[in-house]
């Protein structure tokens, strides 16, 4: 089978390339691991800004299970602030959903094929012509079988591990144990809770060390909660989300459910996304994760449209793939590089985020002087979170 693009991955960088490039025209193949029929849970908080669905001209959908209008942040030292910034709304998604609405989009264009339930193992290259192709090997997951597919461009969005991009020789610097975000995940029932909230809890009394706890309502009835700390430290983080848990839902504890684990990327972005002969990277397998609050599904989505669009467009001579680099280069990457800057500082102990805790006050007071100074800045921002 033979392809303009290959894109490796169905998450929101994936999802977000293969429409990006199917409407432009390339002829696009998604391979996915998820499974046809299989229930799936996304190993993520779900949480996402409506700024950023908003700068990718996205409207909002089905997919969208709640609209949270303030954010309460306990501080290590158990200090508490509702923080209730107008005109900005963070969204809960049902991220399965969401996924699944991009690619419907993308399917709708003839040239596009969706291939879910095999997964991408290896690359390898061979020249035909004027031009270079890379091979996948394309495993089934049900049967195990081999298939090979041929394109000119590969986008890899496969997440932190970047296995293809990095056996096709994109360079990635090794990540440090303290750069590698660990996550655990559950649902859980709670409809005591507050469901315009979202709940933010730093620190070790929590069970959090040097990150922190989200509470996430999702319905009425139930609220994705979670822990993220850097690696190692060797802390059991569903130990202790099972602990902070039991002592904040109570009654409720018992109920909860689809456990899920993840490592996220709180490192440098790369510096380089993209190669001459042909392999780019978008989201987590770019790096491009906000390492200070490990958001991820904004720049995931930027990331995967601009890298889908470029892609098609060098294919019909109009840009070189570097065209991705430098767009990059000059939007989120100083972005994320000042993130880390700032994650190296502020997350060394309890008492860095309690200092930086304080340091935000003045700007919780210069909301209340100057909102729409304050909320235009924000929002800028959050295009990205």
């Amino acid at each position: 089978m033979r392809y303009d693009i290959s894109i490796i991955g169905g998450g929101p960088a994936g999802a977000m390339a293969a429409l990006a490039a199917s409407r432009r025209g390339a002829k696009t193949i998604l391979i996915d691991d998820k499974q046809p029929g299989v229930p799936y849970v996304s190993a993520c908080a779900e949480g996402v800004g409506d700024a950023v669905l908003k700068s990718l001209g996205l409207s909002e959908g089905p997919w969208v299970m709640n609209r949270c209008h303030n954010i309460k942040i306990t501080a290590p030292n158990g200090t508490t602030r509702v923080l209730a910034p107008k005109g900005l709304t963070a969204l809960v998604l049902d991220r399965a959903a969401f996924e699944a609405s991009l690619i419907a989009q993308a399917s709708e264009y003839p040239n596009f094929n969706y291939s879910p339930g095999y997964r991408a193992t290896s690359i390898s290259g061979h020249k035909s012509g004027i031009n270079y192709w890379k091979t996948l090997d394309v495993q089934s997951i049900q049967t195990g079988e081999i298939e090979k597919v041929d394109s000119l461009i590969v986008i890899d969005c496969s997440g932190i591990r970047a296995t293809i991009a990095k056996q096709a020789g994109l360079y990635m610097p090794p990540l440090k144990r303290s750069d590698i975000g660990v996550c655990s995940q559950y649902r859980v029932l709670s409809p005591e809770l507050d469901e315009d909230t979202f709940e933010l809890w730093f620190g070790s009394k929590y069970g959090a060390p040097r990150g922190y706890i989200w509470v996430f309502p999702k319905t009425s009835c139930y609220s994705n909660v979670g822990i993220g700390v850097p690696g190692g430290q060797g802390v059991d983080t569903k130990k202790n989300l099972e602990e902070f848990i039991n002592w904040r839902f109570g009654r409720y504890a018992e109920f909860r459910s689809h456990y899920i684990r993840a490592s996220i990327p709180l490192a440098p972005p790369l510096r380089q996304v993209s190669t001459p002969d042909g392999i780019m990277v978008a989201g987590d397998a770019a790096r491009f994760c906000i390492s200070t609050t490990g958001a991820g599904i904004g720049m995931a989505l930027w990331s995967g449209r601009e890298a889908g669009a470029v892609a098609a467009n060098h294919l019909k001579g109009h840009l070189p793939l570097s065209h991705y680099d430098d767009i990059c280069h000059k939007t989120i990457i100083p972005k994320l590089e000042r993130a880390y800057r700032l994650k190296n500082r502020v997350t060394k102990s309890d008492e860095s985020m309690q200092r930086y805790f304080y340091a935000l006050q003045p700007l919780l007071w210069l909301h209340n002087v100057a909102p729409r100074w304050v909320e235009k800045r924000a929002a800028r921002n959050m295009r990205f979170a």
